[in-house]
């Protein structure tokens, strides 16, 4: 069971361009300083929005089989273990490396190979999931986290499995990983759907966020498997790889993300005029 099934599952909506660039850059290249020196330019924007609402025309794929509604999962109700669901969060707190700089590398090696098999083995019993990256110079640090919704008895059993992957085991034992929060967002653990979005959006776009994000996780995550079929690995040191496919990942974002992704967001919603209210920052 591979990361297909987990992008049927996903059947993700988005909700801006905006919103796509700040969760996708946070993602795929965090720490990116070109996108901080592109965006403090009032040209780029200009430039990035006639991109934007150029259009394109594209070869239609092949209708799928699979009805998009029969993906969507029944959020609020029992679902897999017959338990009600709500959201949970395990947070993986990493050390900075000698120069005080995250290791970005890290998140991916989590995400492919401590995420990526607990998300298929219960994808009957989760309904939506994201990942969350972040490094700060506070009591936070490098954190990387991955949101489910999903019963209590669920989550139980996953971050058991979290705690026992032996990838795990060797990221704290050489001193890559410092520990796992379990539940570390205890105010967001609610049933509603917006409980880990921004109070400041629509009502609306709370709500149906969760989605978005969730499609934009695991086509992250897909990008990383399929990079790292490609790249040799040393065990011995597999992080050397992970680092390898992070710089090939930022590369793509940098160079084909504004048509792959922004552009093609803009498109779904059909290509109206979209404000940007603040710089996006790493």
């Amino acid at each position: 069971m591979g990361i297909e099934r987990i992008l049927y599952a996903a059947a993700a909506r988005g909700v801006s361009v905006y919103q796509l660039c700040h969760a996708i850059s946070c993602l795929l290249n965090p720490g990116a300083a070109w996108w901080q020196a592109f965006t403090r330019q009032r040209w780029s924007l200009r430039l990035v929005g006639c991109c934007l609402i150029a259009g394109c025309a594209s070869t239609a794929p092949s209708p799928s089989t699979v009805r998009p509604a029969a993906l969507m999962p029944a959020i609020g109700m029992a679902n897999g273990d017959g338990q009600p669901q709500r959201w949970h969060t395990s947070c993986f707190r990493l050390p900075l490396d000698a120069g005080e700089r995250p290791v970005w590398a890290t998140d991916l090696l989590l995400a492919d190979r401590v995420v990526a098999p607990v998300l298929a083995a219960h994808v009957k019993d989760i309904s939506l999931w994201r990942f969350h990256r972040r490094a700060a110079r506070d009591g936070a640090g490098h954190q990387f986290s991955v949101l489910l919704y999903t019963s209590d008895a669920a989550y139980a059993a996953i971050h058991a499995q979290v705690e026992a992957n032996p990838a795990v085991q060797t990221l704290k034992a050489t001193g890559r990983l410092d520990t796992i929060i379990k539940d570390c967002r205890a105010e967001q653990s609610r049933a509603d759907l917006e409980a880990t979005s921004d109070p400041a959006w629509d009502p609306a776009v709370q709500r149906t966020w969760p989605y978005f994000i969730m499609g934009v996780s695991a086509s992250w995550l897909a990008l990383i498997q399929d990079l790292a079929r490609q790249t040799p690995v040393d065990e011995s040191n597999p992080l050397d790889a992970y680092a390898a496919i992070d710089k090939r990942i930022g590369e793509l974002w940098g160079g084909q993300g504004q048509h792959a992704y922004l552009h093609h967001l803009s498109g779904v919603y059909g290509y109206k005029p979209l404000r940007i209210q603040t710089w996006i920052q790493p």
